[in-house]
């Protein structure tokens, strides 16, 4: 019996470990949008990002100074939404205006927090659609790791 126990203990440790392994194996990718959260599910419209620095994209895409008076071009092709899952463990940084957060109001105001709620608070204010900012988002698998607002200087 007592060796019974032991080979059943074996497997579930194994099965533990294969699953463990496989969630950290599944590869990171990269997204640029914009975005919704609701609850603990992240909505993307992604695009590609293009800043005036990527002179053979621009040069591709037949760009001009017009097309990129902030020094970027956003270059959307598709309506597709893509959905994943945050949760705490997800990192959001963002640029906080509206001094929300950061305490020096002169100084830096990029603030990164683990905090949905803070987040949230930011990304949506007193509205009831989110904030029209580009964001990178940087998921493993269906989980968010990352979402951070794209600074252009």
């Amino acid at each position: 019996m007592k060796t019974i126990s032991i080979v059943f203990l074996a497997i579930i440790l194994s099965v533990f470990i294969v699953s463990c392994s496989n969630e950290s194996s599944a590869e990171r990718q990269h997204y640029a949008g914009y975005i919704a959260l609701e609850e603990d599910t992240l909505k993307v419209n992604d695009f590609e990002f293009i800043k005036s620095e990527d002179a053979e994209r621009v040069k591709a895409l037949g760009l001009t100074d017009k097309d990129m008076p902030n020094g970027y071009y956003i270059y959307d092709t598709s309506d597709e939404i893509k959905v994943f899952t945050v949760d705490s463990h997800t990192e959001y940084t963002f640029y906080d205006t509206g001094t929300l957060f950061v305490e020096d109001k002169d100084g830096n105001r990029i603030y990164t927090t683990t905090s949905k709620q803070e987040f949230m608070t930011f990304l949506y204010g007193d509205h009831e659609v989110p904030l029209k900012s580009p964001f990178e988002i940087v998921t493993q698998g269906e989980k968010v790791i990352s979402i951070k607002e794209i600074f252009v200087n």
